[in-house]
């Protein structure tokens, strides 16, 4: 005798089946919300923007490189280059970021090969050192200036400033940030060993968060001199 039963889906699976379904909307939903993500995205990309209007200065960078065999032969311990800079203020680094010992009349200790120099208007000078008698260079023979850029430069201070302000007065940060009141963010700076050296958070909900995380170069200056170091910059919304 042939069988001819067919299998099906019982009402039980269908029911099963259909919970599931629901349950997988209500998680993508809640928990995701696809319908939010386009303007909490634009919202990010505003917080950014005005994160780095307001926390970065702008500095016209020089690398240049002297001429090692000269120098060697001298002996010299320092060297001295024309100062084509002036009225504006400058520090020079080494390849590392790490500021180099020098002072306004570009007298510079002799390390390396490539220098940096970071011209800016914040009068950003690092520390002056003092120096006997340095080797004079003469430019294209003794040392040469590559192609200058201008790069945009998280500055310690301004980020030091503003979680204060995040602390104090946090309505008032929104606002120059241009956030808007029904929304909140945070803040939070790492070094390059993602190591937390800034932090400006708040309490955040458990779900709906869009963050963003960037590399960024991040500059400290004080009594001990100038460094420039690399970092992240975790930006979060909600």
């Amino acid at each position: 005798m042939i069988n001819n039963k067919k299998g099906g889906i019982s009402g039980v699976e269908m029911i099963v089946s259909f919970t599931l379904f629901i349950s997988f909307i209500v998680f993508i939903f809640a928990f995701m919300n696809p319908l939010n993500m386009p303007a909490s995205r634009a919202l990010l990309n505003s917080l950014e923007s005005n994160v780095i209007s307001n926390a970065t200065i702008e500095m016209t960078l020089k690398p240049f490189a002297v001429n090692n065999t000269y120098l060697n032969e001298k002996g010299a311990t320092c060297f001295t280059i024309a100062n084509e800079f002036s009225p504006d203020s400058f520090f020079i680094t080494d390849d590392n970021g790490k500021e180099v010992e020098h002072n306004d009349a570009i007298n510079v200790k002799y390390e390396q090969k490539f220098y940096y120099i970071h011209i800016n208007k914040q009068g950003i000078i690092g520390k002056p050192a003092t120096f006997g008698a340095c080797e004079p260079l003469q430019k294209e023979s003794g040392y040469s200036l590559s192609v200058s850029r201008t790069e945009q430069i998280f500055y310690n201070k301004s980020l030091q400033e503003m979680k204060k302000q995040y602390d104090t007065n946090y309505i008032k940060l929104k606002t120059e940030l241009k956030m808007p009141a029904s929304s909140d963010f945070s803040i939070i700076v790492f070094d390059s060993e993602k190591k937390q050296i800034i932090s400006m958070t708040k309490a955040m909900p458990r779900a709906n968060i869009m963050a963003r995380e960037t590399p960024i170069e991040l500059l400290n200056s004080d009594d001990e001199g100038v460094t420039i170091s690399k970092g992240y910059m975790r930006l979060l919304v909600w």
